[in-house]
């Protein structure tokens, strides 16, 4: 879902605040032109007009001193399976596809594997990446001020950007984590509010009602409940003595392409309850968005079970969701209240495996 105007405007508002704070530290560099006509218009896609006045207002850091990371790449006619293999071996979550002139000419991530391959009922070692790969993706120079791809990234919703260079040679791959400084940085020194939304507030406003899986689902039902989902994670719950649901483990489209795909498990056959991560990290509701950007960056978690006071578990946020609820809150503040959310409802749970590695 694209970002309207209010969120747009607080995106522009980062970045020109960003160049005022860099003169009041000696920077000598000028006064940025305002942009603020442009959060007046209607939502289009980021425009060549305004990432040239990011590029004007030259914040501090580049993309590249974000430090993206090498990127696995990949040929359209390699299966999905060989795709996770390479994918895994790497550590990595998103592949880029070169064509003509080692140009980009696609992405795989792990949300379309869970989506567009297991949920879809394909087998993995029959299925090209060209088939279901994300066809010319956005991308981002080398040399852009690292609060474009912010602003890219939220306002697409893209969770990789492929990062090319002035002849378009890529890079490598940033990830949305990898801007969560910014994203911190600025909420802080510019003391944003959207830094004080909770994370229960944001759960309430964005995540879709059915966030948990049984343990003794297959992983391609749970593929499928993903594809639902847009691809998210899920929650895994179970019951102490027929007390109250707790958390007992998350699973993540991640998991599906390292712990299923990658290792040529079937994927009919295999349990969620073997691949999940068991006893995951969670924030209470009440947290703060901030709260929850910082446990992201130090951590490395891409998702963040949120639980009730009493430890019951509502559902599921996952970094974009954070940086994106924080950056627009923080150009609204006196949004009314939402009405409470109820505890998901209890599911009852098989025994747990300690998830493989």
């Amino acid at each position: 879902m694209p970002l309207d105007g209010a969120a747009r405007a607080a995106l522009i508002a980062l970045i020109e605040n960003s160049a005022k704070q860099a003169v009041l530290e000696g920077s000598g560099m000028p006064k940025p032109p305002s942009l603020a006509s442009a959060a007046e218009t209607q939502y289009v896609p980021p425009t060549e007009a305004l990432l040239q006045g990011a590029r004007v207002n030259n914040p501090v850091r580049t993309v590249l001193e974000l430090r993206p990371r090498a990127a696995v790449t990949l040929e359209g006619s390699v299966s999905v399976a060989d795709a996770a293999k390479r994918m895994a071996a790497a550590n990595a979550d998103a592949a880029l596809v070169l064509g003509d002139e080692d140009r980009v000419a696609g992405i795989f991530t792990d949300r379309d594997l869970a989506s567009r391959v297991l949920g879809a009922g394909l087998d993995p070692r029959r299925t090209k990446i060209s088939a279901i790969m994300t066809e010319n993706p956005r991308c981002v120079m080398d040399d852009e001020p690292a609060l474009t791809a912010v602003m890219l990234m939220v306002d697409g919703r893209f969770r990789h950007l492929p990062v090319v260079d002035s002849t378009e040679s890529v890079v490598g791959l940033l990830d949305v984590a990898k801007c969560l400084h910014d994203a911190i940085s600025h909420l802080e020194l510019r003391n944003l509010a959207g830094g004080q939304r909770t994370a229960g507030e944001l759960l309430r406003a964005t995540a879709p009602p059915d966030s948990t899986v049984l343990a003794d689902a297959t992983v391609v039902a749970a593929a499928k409940q993903a594809a639902s989902r847009k691809g998210g994670a899920a929650l895994v719950v179970r019951s102490e003595g027929g007390g109250a649901p707790r958390v007992g483990g998350i699973v993540t489209p991640k998991d599906f392409l390292n712990r299923v795909v990658a290792v040529g498990l079937a994927a009919a056959r295999t349990r969620v309850g073997d691949i999940m991560t068991p006893s995951p990290a969670c924030i209470k509701e009440s947290a703060t968005l901030l709260h929850a950007l910082h446990l992201l960056q130090g951590s490395g978690f891409r998702n963040l079970p949120v639980v009730s006071e009493a430890g019951e578990p509502l559902g599921v946020l996952d970094v974009l969701a954070v940086v994106e609820g924080a950056l627009e809150a923080a150009s609204s503040t006196d949004a009314p209240p939402t009405p409470a959310r109820r505890p998901l409802a209890h599911s009852a749970v098989g025994d747990y495996a300690p998830a493989s590695e």
